[in-house]
């Protein structure tokens, strides 16, 4: 996600959206979005969420497509589609 790639296992290509992006989105998916009992679906899920709303309010610069490199990332190495 951070510097992008192809996922080895399904050739899923993901478009690099940086570093400082993933440390706030993962940062805020950790502590406002997942819970002690939550695993990867829910993780994937708080992703999304998060980056939507980073989208909607207009933080840290990130897009739709930054969205879709996230999701992607996911599916790359087996979470979600």
């Amino acid at each position: 996600m951070t510097d992008g790639g192809t996922g080895a296992e399904t050739g899923i290509v993901v478009n690099a959206i940086g570093r400082e992006k993933v440390e706030q989105l993962v940062y805020r998916t950790l502590t406002s979005t997942l819970g002690s009992s939550s695993g990867f679906e829910d993780f994937r899920f708080g992703l999304q969420t998060t980056a939507l709303g980073f989208i909607e309010n207009e933080e840290h610069g990130f897009t739709y497509e930054d969205c879709g490199a996230v999701l992607n990332a996911m599916a790359a190495v087996g979470i979600g589609e």
